[in-house]
């Protein structure tokens, strides 16, 4: 099921690049490791580590900071 939802993130995420293209509204799909949030502390992650909520709000600024003829498509985060 995972695999499912994350090829349909990436082709919805295509389809809307190329139909917006024209309009200069650029698309960027992220797709983070676990992020520590309210949710993912009911779930035993183990030693596993969690992003913070601000390293995606990161990334998200870094994909809007791109000058204009400048699109992100993906963004891919992971806690190191």
């Amino acid at each position: 099921m995972y695999s499912a939802t994350k090829a349909a993130v990436h082709s919805i995420t295509q389809g809307l690049e190329k139909e917006l293209a024209k309009t200069g509204v650029r698309v960027t799909s992220i797709s983070p490791g676990m992020v520590d949030t309210p949710l993912s502390g009911e779930t035993d992650w183990g030693e596993r580590k969690k992003l913070d909520p601000e390293d995606i709000a990161s990334s998200v600024i870094y994909a809007l900071q791109q000058p204009s003829h400048v699109n992100v498509n993906e963004i891919t985060v992971r806690p190191v």
